[in-house]
């Protein structure tokens, strides 16, 4: 059996710059919002790491998130400074900052993802938000389901349609612990909605002759990231596979990793001094609890 992805030719890059969030959901581990590991004081490291991997791969991802990246100061600009031609960058984020610092956010070619946490966002600035964005941006809105909030989150989905926004509507399952593997308890009512296809997608096109590897494929079968969660089908320890080359992760320390699962093989610091591998390894995490983890080829 081998996953593989739409292009092949991109590497990914995961960064957690900080964990300094003003969120503090109920699902989410405190290391992600402790503030313990505040905002890099120099970009150096992270421009040399991102340089390495375009060595090793024609085209490149790099995933941005924290805590909550936008805190960082000159956010933006780090932004503008990394992004490329052939190196496309996508946010996550709550979108909590004010409408005025969203007006100011520059025009670029990347994507953010809005996630949408029930326990402290208003909705009716979350899409406000989506609004400003869209047409600055490609857009998608990350809905995070719980039983709880089920119901307050169809409606949101119904409101985003009715008022045709440009972003991607894209309901999540969400883990009762951010780092676990356990699911919330869904009905089957709730899964049937959560990993409906042809949601609704209005977002803003991109401007690039790439294609994004957003698409898993199980022996080259289209596979669905949301029906092999609820199928608790994200295990893959004893596969080869590429992270390490065609797959990183920072952390909020510096320590960079193959992958953004705990545990994954050390590559080094992005402050001082790393290497990164030139062949596949043997997978020996628990569970894959990214998508963008996932769907890096690896096989068995």
């Amino acid at each position: 059996m081998r996953i593989t992805n739409n292009n092949s030719d991109c590497g990914v890059m995961h960064i957690n710059l900080h964990n300094v969030c003003n969120f503090k959901c109920s699902y989410c581990d405190p290391m992600y919002y402790s503030g313990d590991n505040r905002w890099p004081n120099s970009w150096d490291g992270y421009l040399d790491l991102i340089d390495d991997m375009k060595e090793r791969n024609k085209y490149l991802l790099v995933s941005i998130a924290g805590g909550e990246p936008t805190l960082m100061p000159k956010f933006d600009k780090f932004i503008e400074y990394i992004s490329s031609e052939n190196t496309f960058v996508e946010i996550a984020t709550n979108g909590s900052r004010t409408l005025s610092y969203w007006n100011k956010f520059p025009k670029s070619n990347i994507l953010i993802g809005f996630s949408w946490h029930s326990e402290f966002i208003d909705d009716e600035h979350y899409m406000n938000v989506i609004e400003i964005m869209g047409g600055k941006a490609q857009c998608q809105a990350l809905i995070m389901v719980t039983p709880d909030n089920y119901k307050r989150a169809r409606k949101l989905c119904k409101e985003i349609e009715k008022r045709k926004l440009k972003v991607h509507v894209i309901p999540k399952m969400t883990r009762t612990n951010y780092t676990g593997s356990t699911y919330f308890d869904y009905t089957d009512e709730m899964i049937k909605w959560i990993t409906k296809d042809n949601r609704y997608n209005q977002q803003s096109k991109m401007h690039m002759n790439w294609e994004m590897p957003h698409k898993i494929f199980i022996d080259g079968q289209l596979a669905s990231y949301n029906n092999l969660a609820a199928d608790d089908k994200l295990r893959f320890k004893g596969w080869n596979c590429y992270a390490g080359s065609r797959l990183v992760c920072v952390k909020f320390d510096g320590t960079i990793e193959a992958c953004s699962s705990g545990g994954a093989k050390y590559l080094g610091n992005v402050n001082t001094h790393w290497e990164l591998l030139d062949k596949p390894l043997t997978c020996d995490i628990k569970d894959c609890l990214c998508k963008l983890d996932v769907m890096i080829e690896k096989w068995i």
